[in-house]
């Protein structure tokens, strides 16, 4: 377990938190296929 600090209101407090295993976010965007025409005038304009 772990300890967050939050503050409400200008008070502190300590609050307990659980850290938990998430799955890896992996969006269909990421795996987008770009055209060679495009992908060359990306590269270019960086």
């Amino acid at each position: 377990m772990v300890e967050m600090e939050v503050t409400v209101e200008d008070e502190r407090k300590r609050a307990p938190a659980v850290v938990v295993k998430k799955p890896f976010f992996d969006p269909p965007r990421k795996k987008a296929q770009v055209p060679p025409s495009t992908r060359e005038t990306v590269l270019a304009d960086t």
